[in-house]
């Protein structure tokens, strides 16, 4: 016999789902992700989380198709987010777009025939990465400390 009651305090926290209606939103980028359809065909999924408002909280989802119809669309989505990886190659993607995650984004919700459609309009506040770049060394914040100091740097180390 089930043990309901097992789960009894994690029920009382489960949120429900909601349905969110169109309009505009701002967003926080929770993940992006390269996944597969179910036909096998690769797209890209965005799980956006609605930061203020009546719906906050609320997760909207973003799904595209990656072909050759949809990449300039794609590309651009990816280049709102002020981060650089639209400069990637797309095989090097799926590798950074943990990068993205915390943007705040602006967002506009439109059910048309097909279903609900997420359009990305702005960023209102790239990821943290962005403000220092991707292109490595130090400007990234990956780089860890400064590369090795030529003779007469040591006037260098005056903080300010």
């Amino acid at each position: 016999m089930m043990m309901l009651y097992e789960y009894d305090d994690l029920w009382g926290s489960t949120p429900v789902d909601v349905e969110v209606p169109d309009g505009v939103y701002q967003v926080v980028v929770d993940r992006v992700r390269i996944a597969e359809n179910r036909n096998g065909k690769p797209i890209i999924q965005w799980f956006l989380i609605i930061a203020n408002g009546q719906y906050s909280g609320c997760t909207v989802r973003k799904s595209n198709i990656i072909n050759e119809n949809t990449l300039k669309m794609i590309k651009t989505d990816i280049a709102k987010l002020g981060c650089g990886l639209e400069k990637m190659r797309l095989s090097e993607l799926p590798d950074f777009l943990d990068l993205a995650i915390g943007a705040k984004l602006e967002v506009k919700v439109v059910t048309d025939s097909f279903g609900k459609n997420v359009r990305i309009l702005s960023c209102i506040s790239p990821p943290v990465v962005a403000t220092t770049g991707i292109d490595g060394g130090k400007e990234d914040g990956f780089g860890g400390e400064d590369e090795a100091k030529e003779d007469g740097d040591e006037a260098d180390d005056v903080p300010f």
